[in-house]
């Protein structure tokens, strides 16, 4: 028993250690933010993170898996809610990808930053990861709800739907600044989405 609640220590160690460089290199990117910083922000030794991570790099990796499965849970909670419709569900996944940009910079920044340069492959990989994992929670979900409405034609393209509602994110920032800080209405372009599955 002791044992074990050493074990669950480390892993609640080590999980502090990833929020709070989730949030360092959201804020400052790779290559500003050190593991000093990281270890202030702790109150702990530098030498503590060495104990978890070999490096700075491969903490940074640990952060966007880190983000990406906050992601993929927040996707699991809106679509999996019985306490509402399945299209008001479908609708809100579609809106809750506005909320990356604020709620998970690490992610949408990676996301530009592989838009622009494509030869960060270990990153590349965690991204690809996501939305592999985002895709088959989506067609889960889509595929129980045609179960429920006894509908037997198959769903055309899963892969579509997740990355036009990643693409929405950029649409939305786009009609932000032509339209001066308004937002898109996303719920009509999720409801065309959901009527056409």
């Amino acid at each position: 028993m002791y044992l074990k609640g050493i074990k669950l220590l480390e892993l609640d160690r080590k999980s502090q250690i990833i929020k709070t460089a989730v949030k360092r290199f959201a804020r400052h990117g790779l290559g500003k933010t050190t593991l000093e910083e990281i270890a202030g922000d702790l109150r702990i030794g530098k030498a503590t993170i060495y104990n978890y991570f070999t490096s700075k790099e491969e903490l940074f990796y640990e952060a966007l898996i880190w983000d990406s499965n906050l992601i993929l849970e927040d996707i699991k909670f809106i679509l999996n809610n019985t306490k509402q419709s399945f299209e008001n569900n479908f609708v809100q996944y579609i809106n809750y990808k506005t909320t990356v940009l604020e709620k998970y910079k690490l992610i949408y920044d990676l996301i530009i930053l592989l838009f622009q340069d494509s030869t960060h492959e270990k990153e590349r990989e965690i991204l690809k990861n996501m939305l592999n994992e985002e895709e088959k929670i989506v067609q889960s979900s889509l595929t129980n709800e045609l179960k429920k409405r006894k509908k037997t034609t198959g769903i055309k393209s899963v892969r579509n739907i997740v990355l036009t509602s990643w693409g929405l994110i950029y649409s939305n920032q786009l009609n932000m600044i032509k339209d001066e800080g308004k937002e898109l209405k996303l719920d009509d372009i999720a409801l065309l989405m959901f009527n056409n599955l």
